[in-house]
């Protein structure tokens, strides 16, 4: 999953909870104590993803940073092939 996943993923969370409040505030059929436990629960989900996607950004840049190590080390043996060759 790359950094633009992330923060499409992010986006989308966004307006999924943003929904969810709507629909939360204008039900009827909820009690002021189940709607204050469903937002709750919702805060608590919000910030577990959160926490998921800050993850992810860190596990992504880490992978492109072993890229960039691994490239550097396939070119030092290329170098020492040639060197080697010669």
């Amino acid at each position: 999953m790359s950094l633009a996943d992330v923060a499409d993923l992010w986006g989308k969370l966004q307006g999924f909870f943003q929904k969810a409040r709507e629909m939360i505030v204008a039900s009827i059929v909820v009690s002021p104590a189940d709607a204050s436990e469903i937002l709750h629960n919702l805060s608590l989900l919000r910030v577990s993803l959160e926490d998921q996607a800050s993850r992810k950004q860190c596990e992504v840049q880490k992978t492109k940073e072993l890229k960039q190590e691994i490239a550097k080390l396939e070119a030092r043996t290329r170098d020492m092939r040639v060197q080697v060759q010669e």
